[in-house]
């Protein structure tokens, strides 16, 4: 301000931009003078090694480290990538338009990872997925086990259920629905992962869901009353549905989930099973192939991507314009320091 000051209350030919270079010059001028004094009163002495390292050395990788710390901080295997595990689940089967038949949850207790013995059992068993999974960098394999059983009743209003029916016995298109969704710490803007798979209703399947559907959930003869949870249960039948299930699944940084289906055998079938005792229905589910290397529960296997830390993902928000500023931030503040 008080260089525009002057310029505007002296007499002068010069420009405001030359005015400008010509202060530059009279400050450079006397901060010259004043350090060739200095020099004359108190001359300098050679410069140690030990200086010249911790002002000239440690600078240069200060630099560098500004330069190629961005780079290693956004490729895989660094200190700025964590491992992210799922910490819950969903699993729910429905036929489109008419809500779930099956839904079931599963909350990690840390314990579910995968054991040697465990991937030994199903290299055997799917040898050319389990060869994917083990080709890859991926971390944080998991065993996702979720109860067989549905977690709430099948409870569907009469006008729900007859429309059903109705469309069973049409040649309206139907499709199962298999859902699975994945929930995990990171990234922040993508939380949830989830796996979506639709496949037709054969003729078979029409055919006993109308079977089953016809059961007043109720009544049921001596041969299909199961002891189960303590008290006898109507055990009404069964439908399969072949090939929905995929049994292994990478879990990206982004919102959906990737199967792995490299076996003939993949991905399962499964069975749903309708339940019925006093008046109250609920269905459970089995594959046709063993999930679960234990023999007991329904399981999928996951491999998580690693993900950035708070820190990295932080940045990665604000963009490269983010990006930047820190940068520019940090070495503005280095060098006021002297």
């Amino acid at each position: 301000l008080k260089t525009l000051l002057d310029w505007a209350c002296c007499d002068t030919c010069l420009l405001i931009y030359e005015w400008l270079k010509f202060e530059d010059l009279v400050n450079l001028i006397h901060i010259t003078r004043v350090d060739v004094r200095y020099l004359r009163e108190w001359p300098r002495q050679k410069i140690g090694a030990g200086q010249k390292f911790g002002i000239g050395v440690l600078l240069f990788a200060l630099l560098c480290m500004v330069i190629w710390l961005p780079l290693l901080l956004f490729t895989s295997d660094t200190p700025g990538r964590v491992n992210n595990p799922i910490q819950a689940s969903t699993y729910e089967v429905s036929i489109t338009g008419y809500g779930a038949l099956f839904s079931s949850r599963s909350v990690s207790e840390g314990d579910d990872s995968l054991t040697p013995a465990m991937s030994e059992a199903l290299k055997q068993s799917y040898p050319y997925t389990m060869k994917s999974f083990a080709s890859t960098s991926w971390t944080s394999i998991q065993q996702i086990k979720w109860p067989r059983s549905s977690g709430s009743f099948w409870d569907p209003t009469p006008f729900v259920k007859q429309d059903l029916i109705d469309s069973l016995n049409s040649t309206d298109s139907l499709e199962w629905q298999l859902r699975m969704s994945f929930e995990r710490n990171f990234p922040s803007n993508a939380k949830m992962c989830s796996f979506s798979r639709k496949i037709s209703i054969s003729k078979q399947e029409r055919m006993a869901l109308l079977d089953l559907l016809s059961r007043n959930g109720s009544s049921c003869n001596e041969t299909e009353r199961v002891w189960s949870g303590g008290r006898w249960c109507c055990q009404f039948g069964s439908v399969l549905v072949p090939k929905l299930m995929p049994l292994f699944l990478r879990i990206p940084a982004v919102e959906t989930a990737i199967p792995l289906d490299d076996d003939t055998d993949l991905p399962l079938g499964v069975n749903l099973t309708l339940w019925g005792v006093d008046n109250l229905v609920w269905w459970t589910i089995d594959t046709t192939s063993v999930s679960c290397v234990d023999g007991k529960g329904l399981c999928a296997y996951t491999a998580s991507d690693s993900i950035l830390n708070f820190f990295a993902d932080y940045i990665i928000q604000q963009g490269v314009v983010g990006l930047y500023v820190v940068v520019v931030w940090a070495v503005g503040r280095f060098a006021r320091l002297y």
